[in-house]
């Protein structure tokens, strides 16, 4: 399937009205060997100011009433902070795999609250991908559940188990690693060579043609991962409000009200 090549990240108009305004509106994007944080920011921005309570919907009061995490990691300082009041904060959903995960353990919480202290440490691939675009996006916190958790404290652990479901539907939106099997296995598109360029262009004297790689709505292949498995995965999918999924080729978001994706200039199309 070929789409007629256009910008990036393009002024989001009025839905169209007409046949031709919705054949005007329809485009393809170049899904470049990394991910553009200028479009991601463009879909959280389009979501926030036009979707209102579809994708922020008011919470039962016994969610309502559950307390923040008890640590985000600043990304700024790269350390861990206690959650401050009303935070906006981004979540991590992935799979531990095989990778030597680090582990926030009761001993080292002091440490990990000092500014820099996470920049030095072996943190798996994927966490630091998620810092960085986090970052990139102009957000502040993450919550990540193996430095936001202390992993030796009973008490700890169980309490922030049974408000997990809260922690989702509470974050801003989850980033999905759904490519790789571990936490080594990092974001495609974020660092330099951590993604192949897989789309094709057909290039006339009055237009581009670009080669669409899934002409799905939603992202393929996405159930045969990894992260699919999780036991943890259908809540944490489930719960958040909206997700930015990265597979091997490319980046989907889907909130309550539309699912983009990198390849795809439908943000004008009501629906998308």
């Amino acid at each position: 399937m070929k789409a007629k090549a256009r910008s990036y990240a393009e002024p989001i108009y009025p839905t169209p009205q007409t046949e031709q305004e919705f054949l005007n509106a329809i485009g393809g994007r170049h899904v470049t060997t990394q991910v553009n944080t200028q479009l991601i920011q463009a879909w959280l921005n389009q979501c926030i100011s036009k979707h209102g309570k579809d994708c922020r919907p008011s919470l039962p009061l016994s969610l309502e009433r559950t307390r923040e995490p008890t640590f985000v990691i600043d990304v700024i300082q790269s350390c861990l902070v206690y959650t401050p009041s009303q935070c906006r904060y981004v979540a991590l959903s992935y799979v531990w795999g095989t990778a030597a995960v680090y582990k926030h353990l009761r001993e080292d919480t002091q440490n990990l609250l000092k500014a820099s202290s996470l920049r030095s440490l072996p943190i798996p691939a994927t966490i630091r991908d998620a810092m960085t675009l986090v970052h990139a996006i102009g957000e502040r916190y993450l919550w990540v559940d193996s430095l936001c958790i202390i992993q030796n404290d009973l008490e700890m652990l169980q309490a922030e188990i049974t408000r997990m479901g809260s922690i989702y539907l509470k974050a801003l939106f989850t980033i999905i690693a759904a490519s790789g099997d571990s936490a080594d296995s990092g974001l495609p598109g974020i660092e330099r060579g951590s993604r192949e360029r897989v789309q094709k262009t057909l290039k006339f004297a009055d237009c581009e043609l670009l080669t669409v790689i899934d002409v799905r709505k939603t992202p393929s292949g996405i159930d045969d991962t990894p992260w699919a498995q999780r036991a943890w995965t259908f809540q944490e999918r489930i719960l958040s409000n909206r997700v930015l999924v990265f597979s091997e080729s490319q980046v989907y978001w889907s909130c309550r009200a539309s699912v983009h994706s990198e390849e795809r200039a439908l943000e004008e199309v009501r629906g998308y």
